[in-house]
C-alpha cells in the first residue's frame, strides 16, 4: 500500500477488531524478568494501530522498538505523524524477501507483531520463515493478524482477470488467497507455522460483517486497499467501483442470506490473530 493518509482516516471498525483481537492475544507474550526487550512491527502502515493499540503495551516494557514496511510512503508518514519516542528506529523490509530479513534484523528481537499483513503477499512460507529469523535465537514469540477471507479480495481478482479490465491491469493489483480451498484454514496455518519451527501455536477466527453505509463512504474506505485503481484512468476507476460494489453485494447477500440491495456496501471478512514462540535454539 502506498496511501498512507486514506489508510490512516479508514476502516475504523476493522482496526478496532483487530485492537481487540491483538489485546485479547498480547497477555501470551513471553516477557524477558530482566527487562529491556527489543520489539519488532512489521508492516507498520501509516503507524496509528501501533500508536493505539501495540504502543501503549510494549512501551514500558521495551528498550528499542523497530517499525518495518515494505512503503517508503508509509514508514516516512508515520515518522512524521506518530514518532512519540527515541526508542522508535524505522526500516524498509519486505517481509516476503526470498533473502530472509536484513543481517542487522536477523536474530534481534523478543517479540514480533505483523497486523494485517500476511494477506498482502503471495509467499505466506517464507513470510513465516521471515519472522521466525527476526527472533533471537535464545527464543521470542509473535502475532499475526490477516485475513484468511475477505470478499474484496474475490471482487478484485475476479473483476481483475475479466477480459474487460484485464486488458488494462495485465492481472496487477490482485490478491493472493492462500486458504480459498481449505476445508480447515485454521489447522492448515497452524501446521503452516509450526513447519517453521514455531511452538505453542495458537489461531483464532473471526467472522466480521462491516457495512459502510453508503457510496461516498464506501469508496473512501476501499482507495486504500483498491490497488487496481493505480491502473485505470479517473473514469475507468468510477465504472469499476460501480461493478466493484455490485459484484460484492451478491457475495454479501449469499453469505448473510439477504438481498444485494439490503447488503450493498458490506462486506465480509474472517479475520484471524495467531500466537506462536521461537524455541531457544542456541547449542
Amino acid at each position: 500500500m502506498n496511501k498512507p493518509d486514506y489508510y490512516h482516516k479508514s476502516h475504523s471498525d476493522g482496526k478496532r477488531d483487530v485492537g481487540e483481537l491483538f489485546q485479547e492475544f498480547s497477555t501470551k507474550f513471553q516477557w524477558r524478568t530482566v527487562g529491556g526487550d527489543i520489539f519488532c512491527d512489521v508492516g507498520i502502515g501509516p503507524g496509528d494501530f501501533f500508536i493505539s493499540h501495540i504502543y501503549p503495551l510494549v512501551k514500558e516494557k521495551c528498550s528499542k522498538i523497530v517499525l518495518c514496511d515494505i512503503s517508503k510512503e508509509m514508514l516516512e508518514y508515520c515518522r512524521k505523524h506518530f514518532h512519540v519516542s527515541d526508542k522508535l528506529d524505522y526500516k524498509l523490509f519486505d517481509i516476503a524477501e526470498k533473502s530472509g530479513p536484513p543481517k542487522e534484523l536477523e536474530g534481534q528481537f523478543d517479540h514480533v507483531t505483523s497486523m494485517l499483513v500476511l494477506h498482502w503477499v503471495s509467499d505466506y512460507r517464507q513470510s513465516l520463515k521471515n519472522f521466525y529469523q527476526l527472533l533471537r535465537p535464545e527464543g521470542g514469540d509473535c502475532i499475526l493478524s490477516f485475513f484468511f477471507d475477505n470478499h474484496v479480495f474475490h471482487t478484485c481478482n475476479h473483476l481483475g482477470s475479466s477480459p474487460k479490465w484485464f486488458q488494462y491491469t495485465q492481472g496487477k493489483g490482485q490478491f493472493h488467497l492462500e486458504f480459498l480451498n481449505s476445508k480447515d484454514p485454521i489447522a492448515d496455518f497452524c501446521n503452516m507455522m509450526t513447519a517453521e519451527g514455531f511452538q505453542n501455536v495458537e489461531v483464532k477466527m473471526k467472522p466480521v460483517v462491516y457495512n459502510y453505509g453508503n457510496k461516498e463512504n464506501f469508496k473512501e474506505n476501499m482507495i486504500s486497499v483498491l490497488h487496481i485503481f493505480d491502473f485505470l484512468t479517473k473514469a475507468q476507476q468510477d465504472e469499476f467501483f460501480d461493478e466493484f460494489v455490485d459484484h460484492l453485494a451478491q457475495l454479501a447477500a449469499k453469505k448473510l442470506g439477504t438481498s444485494s440491495q439490503n447488503s450493498k456496501y458490506c462486506i465480509c471478512i474472517d479475520l484471524v490473530v495467531a500466537y506462536g514462540q521461537k524455541p531457544c535454539v542456541i547449542e
